[in-house]
């Protein structure tokens, strides 16, 4: 092997090692803020959130086929006046302890109530939706 082999070679395995410690450590710098953002919301009660985004796990299938059941998705927190038509929503359900995330399909009184529907689902939700129980949009599935 000529000695710029060798040398290139050495470059190009120093680098892989630069770059993998750079990932490991950004990996253990996310675990740590999620471990310190789950610990945070057990103590005060409150939902999770980190730079107005919060992450659920979709518990059925009404949005099929766009996000399956037990899909992780990712929300960010968002005034009703923001809203759309065709938007992929996440709201506080009849239960205050339910959420529940299904597609806009008409938006009323100028973003103070909505009409949504999911997905899988052959008609719009019975009862429009007021604005206040909205938690966001979502912009990862």
């Amino acid at each position: 092997m000529k000695r710029s082999d060798v040398r290139k070679v050495n470059i190009f395995k120093k680098l892989m090692q630069v770059l993998t410690n750079v990932l490991f450590t950004l990996y253990m710098i996310i675990m740590a803020g999620l471990i310190l953002i789950t610990a945070q919301s057990r103590f005060t009660g409150m939902e999770p959130s980190l730079f107005n985004h919060r992450i659920y796990i979709v518990d059925s299938g009404s949005m099929s086929p766009t996000i399956l059941k037990d899909s992780m998705i990712i929300v960010k927190e968002l005034e009703p006046q923001d809203v759309k038509e065709g938007d992929i929503i996440t709201y506080y359900g009849s239960q205050s302890s339910v959420k529940v995330t299904h597609r806009v399909v008409e938006v009323q009184e100028q973003g103070k109530s909505f009409i949504t529907k999911g997905d899988a689902n052959e008609t719009n939700d019975p009862l429009p939706l007021e604005g206040e129980k909205i938690i966001g949009k979502v912009v990862f599935i």
